[in-house]
């Protein structure tokens, strides 16, 4: 087909590949017929595919998407290891990769890829290396979400600084993580503002060694989470250290963290009181074990409000 084209006509915008047959895919593949946009979608027998696929069209190809097909990472294999075959891709800018083989991103996984900038590696990783993600200064998004995550190396998500001053948003939403995958070491190394959006049902409470090591490494680094249960108490410490950094946090009661009737009765939450509206005369007075009063005044206004805990 190559000599048959002429160069003008060899650049085509996007290459689909779903052949339920084929099990390895070889170097060289498409010669110098260059795409844009790779997709590889319900090729169930796809095991391998060669470390030099892409010879002849990396600086064209922008996209690449593999779903749906069980292509392992072979991180021993220099011929067949799909890393390598990704770094070479020099004009990537997303990477979609879903429900394949690919178990382990090893250490220092990505390299020399410029213009990178949104990556998804969801539905089938259980390892994450050290520095796998280190050098992509441009990344924006880094979706790891429906991934049973058994090990999670230190400083796996160092990211040098950015050249621009958008924030990295790192997806760990509906996760499997095993006993000792989440420790703050991981979020050693980050150079950059980073907002960490978690979910799942494992995280009624965000453990403070964990997170609160995430926060006080950079005062504009942020959690996303939009179900956080705002009577346990183990959660005050969002408000109590950090009330004014936290932005994106919601509680399972509909109500925004910061909102004063969350946490009522915690240690802390006299502190987060005190720092929120301490431009205010206001007294906070505990009757009982169920009960609290509280006597507002300004200049404006006087208020005063009783509260009963069931």
């Amino acid at each position: 087909m190559s000599r048959q084209l002429n160069k003008t006509d060899k650049m085509f915008q996007k290459f689909k590949l779903n052949n339920t047959a084929i099990s390895e895919l070889p170097e060289n593949l498409f010669h110098d017929i260059a795409f844009n946009y790779i997709d590889i979608e319900n090729a169930y027998n796809l095991r391998k595919i060669d470390t030099n696929i892409f010879n002849g069209i990396n600086d064209t190809i922008e996209y690449l998407w593999i779903r749906n097909t069980p292509i392992n990472d072979n991180i021993d294999d220099m011929n067949s290891n799909v890393f390598y075959a990704i770094n070479s891709l020099k004009a990537l800018q997303t990477l979609y990769i879903s429900n394949t083989s690919i178990a382990t991103i090893p250490d220092n996984a990505f390299q020399g890829i410029k213009y990178l900038n949104t990556i998804y590696l969801v539905n089938s990783v259980n390892n994450i290396g050290r520095h796998s993600f280190r050098t992509l200064r441009n990344i924006e998004v880094l979706d790891l979400s429906y991934n049973k995550l058994i090990n999670i190396s230190d400083e796996a998500f160092a990211i040098q600084d950015s050249p621009n001053d958008e924030s990295l948003y790192i997806r760990l939403t509906n996760n499997t993580f095993g006993e000792n995958a989440l420790r703050k070491e991981i979020f050693d190394g980050l150079d950059r503002d980073v907002v960490i959006h978690i979910e799942g049902k494992k995280f009624g409470y965000l453990n403070e060694t964990i997170f609160g090591h995430f926060l006080r490494q950079n005062s504009l680094n942020d959690i996303w989470f939009s179900s956080l249960d705002c009577n346990d108490c183990r959660n005050v410490w969002l408000i109590s250290d950090f009330g004014s950094q936290v932005t994106r946090v919601m509680c399972s009661n509909g109500r925004y963290i910061k909102n004063w009737i969350n946490f009522v009765g915690c240690v802390g939450y006299d502190q987060y009181i005190n720092i929120s509206i301490s431009e205010i005369d206001f007294d906070y007075q505990p009757v009982n074990n169920t009960e609290f009063a509280i006597n507002l005044n300004t200049s404006q206004i006087s208020f005063s409000y009783t509260h009963q805990t069931i």
